[in-house]
Parts: structure tokens; C-alpha cells; sequence
């Protein structure tokens, strides 16, 4: 299963991370608009990420609820229908919460970095570097996946983020209950 580290962090100082993002890019940001539909399951996480444009994906993902970098195994599939394919899960499966978000995508190097505007959360900044399509979940990988992503982080200012340990979903959802039952 293809897997990648990820770091996540809210954003204090939006002017200051994109001034910075974009010198270290050297490109205009790609924006997205995303609708991520969560539907549970006995372990992991299922989305359906609705592109707004026809296209979607559904999205399988394992990860750690933790500080600092995680490492992420995942499975896409696309799909040209994520309303009907919503429609279906959500009816099968029920729903664990929708996130919207515009997401202005930069390269720097081999890092993916995402800044997101989520819609009734705020702004984020989320940094994503492959780890191989087989790896084993150790901290060695972990580390040396994870270092173009702290230097990210670093070269954007520690001051301008605030590292977050819960995905968009998590923090959704907890703004309407306080306990999230299986997670």
C-alpha cells in the first residue's frame, strides 16, 4: 500500500506562509476545491473526495492521531460520479461528518505542501512527502520522509504554525460533540 509522512499545522500568519511558500515553490499555487464526505469503518478512514469538477476519489487512509509527522498508508480510487458514489455509501454506511475546504497546492521539492482554507475550521497548512509504495511503519522511515517536511516548516517560520495533532474531520466533529465514539 503506497504510503506517505504528513505534517499538520493551523496557520497564525496566513500572509507570512504563502509570501514564503511561494519563494521556495517558485510557482503559482494550483487551487482546489474539495468536499471530503467521511463515512466510518472498522479501521482507518473512508472519504470521498468530491473535486468539484465531475472527478473524485475515494480515499482510504491509516494513520496515527498524533503530534509531529504521521505516517499515512493509503488507497485511490477515482471515480467520474462522487455524488452518486456518496449517495450510496452514505445510504450503506451512514456519514462521519463533510469537510470543504479550498486547498492552494505548491511543490516544494518532492513535498506536497497544502494550504487550506476549511470551511468553519480556519486556515491550515499541510505537508505530505512520499515514503515508497511499501514501507514499514518505523521511525527511521518516519524521519527520513519526514525531514523535506520539517525543513518546510522551519524555512516558513515555527511561529507562523501551530502543529496539529487531529485531522479536519476530528476537529469538525468536535466542535458539535465532545466525544467522537470509535476514534
Amino acid at each position: 500500500m503506497p504510503a506517505n509522512v504528513e505534517i499538520k499545522a493551523r496557520v497564525q500568519d496566513l500572509a507570512q506562509l504563502i509570501s514564503r511558500v511561494e519563494q521556495l515553490s517558485g510557482s503559482p499555487a494550483q487551487v482546489l476545491l474539495q468536499t471530503d464526505t467521511f463515512f466510518p469503518v472498522p479501521r482507518g478512514r473512508l472519504k470521498l473526495r468530491d473535486l468539484r469538477d465531475g472527478r473524485g476519489q475515494l480515499v482510504f487512509y491509516d494513520r496515527p492521531n498524533s503530534r509531529g509527522p504521521k505516517l499515512s498508508h493509503f488507497t485511490i480510487s477515482p471515480t467520474d460520479d462522487p455524488r452518486g458514489l456518496a449517495a450510496v455509501l452514505s445510504q450503506a454506511l451512514g456519514e462521519q461528518g463533510v469537510v470543504k475546504k479550498e486547498r492552494h497546492l505548491y511543490m516544494v521539492g518532492q513535498t506536497r505542501v497544502h494550504v487550506d482554507h476549511v470551511e468553519g475550521l480556519g486556515d491550515f497548512v499541510e505537508l505530505e512527502n512520499g515514503a515508497g509504495k511499501h514501507c514499514s511503519p518505523c521511525c527511521r522511515v518516519i524521519s527520513q520522509t519526514a525531514r523535506p517536511c520539517l525543513e518546510v516548516i522551519n524555512t516558513v517560520g515555527e511561529k507562523s504554525c501551530e502543529r496539529n495533532r487531529w485531522c479536519y474531520r476530528n476537529n469538525r466533529v468536535s466542535r458539535r460533540v465532545r466525544k467522537w465514539p470509535g476514534n
